[in-house]
C-alpha cells in the first residue's frame, strides 16, 4: 500500500483538477444565466402592434419584428447549447470529485494502516522490554 505521504501529490493534483472542473462549471452556469437574461431582454423588447400611420412605418416595424424574432430564436439556440455545456461540465466535475474522494479514502486507509503498524511496533517493543525485565538475572 502506498504511504499517505506518497499519495499526497496525487491527492493535491486530484483536488486541483476538481477545483478547475468546479470553476468551469461555475463559468458555464454564469454564461447560461447571461444568455437567459439576454433572451428575456429580447422578448421584453417586443412591443404590441399599435396603430400605424404609414405603409413604410408598417414595413419597417415588420422587418424589425422579423429580425427580433430571429435574434430570439438564435438566443434560444445559444441557451440550449449553454445548457449542454453546463451538463458536460457538471459531469466532468462529478467525475473529478469522485476521483478526489477515491484518493482521499485511499490516503485515509494508508494513514490508518501506518497507525496500526506503529501501534503493533510499539506493542512489540513493550513486550520485548517486559520479557527482558522478567528474565532471570536481569537488572530491575
Amino acid at each position: 500500500m502506498l504511504s499517505a505521504k506518497r499519495l499526497q501529490p496525487i491527492q493535491q493534483l486530484s483536488e486541483q483538477r476538481e477545483d478547475a472542473a468546479a470553476e468551469a462549471l461555475a463559468e458555464a452556469r454564469r454564461q447560461l444565466a447571461q444568455r437567459e437574461s439576454q433572451l428575456r431582454e429580447l422578448e421584453n423588447y417586443r412591443e404590441p402592434t399599435g396603430s400605424l400611420t404609414s405603409v413604410e412605418l408598417l414595413l419597417n416595424r415588420e422587418a424589425f419584428r422579423l429580425k427580433l424574432n430571429e435574434a430570439i430564436a438564435q438566443q434560444r439556440r445559444a441557451i440550449e447549447q449553454s445548457r449542454r455545456v453546463v451538463e458536460q461540465q457538471r459531469q466532468r466535475w462529478l467525475a473529478s470529485h469522485r476521483q478526489t474522494q477515491v484518493y482521499d479514502h485511499l490516503a485515509e486507509r494508508s494513514r490508518e494502516h501506518e497507525r496500526q503498524r506503529n501501534e503493533q511496533r510499539a506493542q512489540r517493543d513493550l513486550d520485548e522490554l517486559a520479557l527482558r525485565s522478567a528474565a532471570p538475572g536481569s537488572p530491575t
